[in-house]
């Protein structure tokens, strides 16, 4: 199984992880981001996330991040997927995904952080908060993708109220 594969083996089970909380606390949801990807799929996951959940009647966008374990505190805040081809990553605002919210699991402790992703931006870019956050190359798998970005401490997020935390 190469990275890709891998990395999307755990995001499914984020996914599945994340379900029940889906069903008690909106009115429908649909999950897009499927192994069968096409190009319609991929075109809306790249612009909007994975997840579509209704809420009375708002919608929103949830761009769904899973990792296995938390073992240093932090967020990857993805800056570049690809650096060497200048692929931005999903945060940057002007040209990242367009979500509203970043649901950033662990699957290993079963925990879920809730982003407001303007309002995480606007701390980010607009309030000049990255600075103390280094951009930092990916090292933990082994991908083709040049993929860089800003490991943010839970706790910064969550001392700001820009981060909730909801065991699954």
């Amino acid at each position: 199984m190469n990275s890709f594969e891998y990395c999307q083996r755990i995001e499914e089970q984020g996914y599945e992880l994340v379900k029940p909380y889906l069903r008690q606390n909106f009115d429908e949801y649909v999950y897009v981001n499927t192994v069968e990807r096409n190009e319609l799929i991929l075109a809306f996951q790249q612009n909007f996330g994975d997840l579509i959940v209704k809420k009375d009647k708002a919608i929103y966008f949830i761009d769904l991040k899973t990792e296995n374990e938390d073992k240093y505190g932090n967020l990857f805040l993805e800056t570049w997927s690809n650096k060497k081809r200048r692929t931005p990553g999903w945060f940057p605002p002007e040209v990242g995904v367009k979500a509203d919210y970043v649901y950033y699991i662990f699957l290993k402790q079963r925990i879920l952080y809730i982003l407001d992703l303007p309002k995480l931006r606007k701390w980010a870019f607009e309030d000049g908060n990255m600075k103390g956050y280094p951009e930092k190359r990916q090292n933990k798998y082994d991908q083709l993708n040049d993929t860089w970005g800003r490991c943010v401490k839970i706790t910064d997020l969550i001392n700001v109220r820009l981060c909730l935390a909801i065991k699954l």
